[in-house]
């Protein structure tokens, strides 16, 4: 038959001359239900079935406020005998306020001198009763031989303490014949560890102060062969005699090697609880409350309380703070359900210190008839990890953004020489998806981008570690590779892509500037050079003469516009870095007419006319730099123009903006011509009469886009063109 298996918690209150009160009994009420609420406790206990001597030892412990478990045998109602855990401890906290029972006296009160003691009864196990219970420990222990002769050890010694009758069993008990140990001392028989507690106990017998509980200090006895035993003092008296030599002892002893063993392993158990670095505490799972009944000192020092802040208290104690964490609703659901659970919570400690707590739950449940007991929770500070975690979340998210947000393609080979990563700029500069591909295939698709002769990749990184690699798919570009390889023994490298095109069209640029730029500074300084030295080493004829330092002087005049021009290029460029340009209201006709005259000489005067427009203009620009602009259109349109050149004004009112048409009457452009116009140094006639320096289109288009207009061109063959130059207007059109 199996039994409840709830453990009986009382809580007494036990005044010095035996009387009682039951402040609170807690579940297992089958258990010592017989007690009542008050009377005097030896006779009340022995009434509900313990043993004499277990009452008397119960009685020693709480009226010293000691702690100690050992096991007993009770019967239950129909007489099978019930194995029971005996606890006896004194109340840190009080579980809660105290309830009195409803047959408790209502006029108790406490006497001077009470003492109070918790009390727990905890069934172990469903046992067949076999015959009446012993009325002493050592029958009701647990563990041991059942067969064996459990009937306490009866002696009578002299007052040298030496062995001189003895009854009961022994030899079972001490492994040695009684004939053999009568007239030695029982010292003989004891552990050297336990001779000088034996002496104590004698000489204060002999002293008539020796009390229960220094009465009953177990003693080993002398090891004997593959085991050692434990042994209680129940009695010892001295009887003095006659002479000084006369008198003696009697002293009765029980074996109590079975509750040793346990207490050792239960406080092994202790021990090995408060050694571990995890805060364990156990929940009475039996109360509608949930208290915390156990806790081990890792669970004191991660909190910062004492075990007397804890017990007695719910867990939410510490897993409802801050109020409403989703972690502290899991928890509260899996101890009302009993299934196990974990979460991590954020918490305080006592000194205020905030911490991420995790609570892992597993619940108890008796093996008999599945009821829940107890919930040991195990709490973790996890406050390390879960910042080391965000730690390497953010430092993941930035290596993130760092490999696929990088404009550069990144191509990673694991140990075994396999692409295993790539990010989303391979994918834009080659249009290949090579993760999974060995290092020869991947090296293949890149080749196949290129045209065929182009350079070995393999070679080309094993050799430099980087290198220039022209491609024409999926478009025209220039892909510089370049090689990173921490250990040369190991196949795991990365290999870096960066679209080096405009960087090498730009250098380039450079060059074929620097190329031209000399080109052009060397054709007038040769022509000055040679004239200069033909005067200085020949005698020539003063109307030669004229002539050559005239066209010494047209050359000079001719280096001077390039090197004007070059440094417009130059401080355009820079301005173009620099910040934006201080605007102005400008009285567009004005200007244009400025401009007119600075151009209108003798010869030049009758060909230009001007067509304002219909309403005055004002543009939002910078005057030095519109000027400069129209000076280069005008003056190109004189130079390649036969006859008339007309400048016009006109204004778009949806665009908001003006139009200065300059049209000429020249040699007209070719589509091919018109597409290269505005680069640096091209002139449409190289070799013709007409000077240039090849930069004013150049410079006029980029001065016009730094003032928010552009420059656009309409022309055909022997026909002439028209330059535009459009303006945003200073306000509505």
């Amino acid at each position: 038959m199996k039994v409840q298996t709830a453990p009986a918690v009382l809580w007494l209150q036990l005044a010095p001359d035996g009387h009682y009160r039951l402040l609170q009994r807690d579940a297992g009420r089958s258990l010592l239900g017989r007690l009542p609420a008050h009377g005097r406790l030896d006779e009340a206990l022995r009434e509900a079935g313990l043993p004499a001597l277990c009452v008397e030892r119960l009685l020693d412990l709480m009226r010293a406020g000691s702690s100690n478990a050992w096991p007993i045998r009770l019967p239950d109602a129909t007489g099978r005998a019930v194995e029971l855990l005996l606890s006896t401890s004194p109340p840190v906290r009080p579980p809660g306020p105290p309830e009195a029972p409803a047959d408790a006296a209502p006029d108790a009160a406490p006497d001077d001198g009470s003492v109070q003691a918790l009390v727990t009864l905890t069934p172990l196990a469903a046992i067949e009763h076999r015959g009446e219970l012993a009325d002493t420990d050592t029958e009701i222990a647990t563990g041991a031989d059942a067969d064996a002769d459990r009937r306490p050890v009866r002696l009578r010694l002299d007052a040298q303490a030496r062995l001189l009758q003895i009854d009961g069993p022994w030899a079972a008990v001490v492994g040695l014949a009684p004939e053999a140990c009568i007239g030695r001392p029982l010292a003989d028989a004891l552990a050297p560890q336990a001779v000088g507690t034996w002496q104590g106990l004698l000489a204060r017998a002999r002293a008539g102060t020796l009390d229960a509980l220094d009465r009953r200090q177990p003693m080993p006895l002398r090891p004997q062969p593959g085991s050692l035993r434990w042994i209680e003092f129940s009695a010892l008296h001295w009887h003095a005699g006659d002479g000084p030599s006369a008198g003696g002892w009697e002293a009765c002893f029980s074996e109590i090697t079975t509750n040793v063993r346990q207490q050792q392993l239960q406080h092994i158990r202790e021990r090995a609880l408060d050694l571990t670095g995890a805060g364990v505490v156990v929940i009475d799972a039996m109360s509608p409350r949930h208290p915390m009944v156990l806790v081990n000192r890792s669970f004191c020092r991660l909190t910062g309380y004492d075990e007397s802040a804890i017990l007695g208290r719910s867990l939410r104690f510490f897993t409802g703070i801050p109020n409403g964490q989703e972690g502290a609703a899991t928890l509260d659901q899996a101890l009302r359900e009993g299934r196990a659970a974990g979460a991590v919570v954020a918490s305080h400690r006592r000194d205020g210190t905030p911490y991420w707590a995790q609570f892992t739950l597993t619940p108890f449940h008796d093996p008999d008839n599945g009821l829940l007991t107890h919930v040991v929770a195990v709490l973790a500070d996890v406050t390390e990890s879960r910042e080391l975690i965000a730690r390497l979340s953010q430092q993941s998210a930035m290596l993130h953004a760092v490999h696929h947000d990088n404009p550069n393609g990144l191509i990673a080979f694991d140990e075994q020489g396999g692409v295993c990563l790539q990010n989303a700029a391979v994918k834009t500069l080659t249009g290949l998806y090579l993760v999974g591909l060995t290092r020869r295939k991947c090296f293949e698709a890149l080749a196949a981008l290129a045209d065929e002769g182009a350079p070995d990749l393999e070679t080309g990184l094993e050799r430099h570690g980087w290198l220039q690699w022209p491609v024409r798919q999926p478009r025209e570009r220039v892909i510089e590779l370049r090689r990173i390889q921490q250990d040369s023994r190991s196949a795991a490298m990365l290999l870096v892509l960066r679209d080096v095109t405009a960087e090498t069209q730009l250098h380039q640029m450079q060059r074929e500037f620097l190329a031209t730029a000399a080109h052009e500074m060397r054709t007038p300084m040769t022509s000055i050079r040679g004239f200069a030295g033909l005067l200085l080493t020949e005698a020539v004829a003063p109307d030669v003469q004229r002539e050559l330092i005239g066209r010494i002087h047209h050359q000079s005049l001719r280096l001077s516009q390039l090197l004007n021009d070059l440094l417009d290029v130059s401080r355009i460029e820079a301005q173009g870095q620099g910040g934006p340009l201080v605007l102005q209201d400008l009285a567009l006709e004005s200007e244009v007419q400025d401009v007119l005259r600075t151009l209108a000489t003798p010869e030049a005067a009758d060909r230009l006319q001007l067509r304002p427009a219909p309403r005055p203009l004002v543009v939002r620009s910078h005057r030095a730099k519109l000027t400069q602009i129209l000076l280069n259109l005008v003056s190109n349109a004189l130079k390649y123009s036969r006859d008339r050149v007309t400048v016009t004004l006109t204004f778009d009112p949806a665009e908001g903006c003006a139009h200065i048409a300059v049209r000429d009457q020249g040699v007209g452009l070719s589509q091919a011509m018109m597409s290269r116009l505005f680069t640096k140094f091209y002139r449409v006639d190289p070799d013709g009469a007409t000077q240039g320096t090849g930069l004013g289109l150049y410079i006029a288009r980029t001065l016009a886009e730094q003032l928010g207009g552009r420059i656009e061109v309409c022309s055909e063959l022997g026909v002439g063109s028209t330059f535009t130059l459009t303006l945003p207007l200073a306000g509505p059109g």
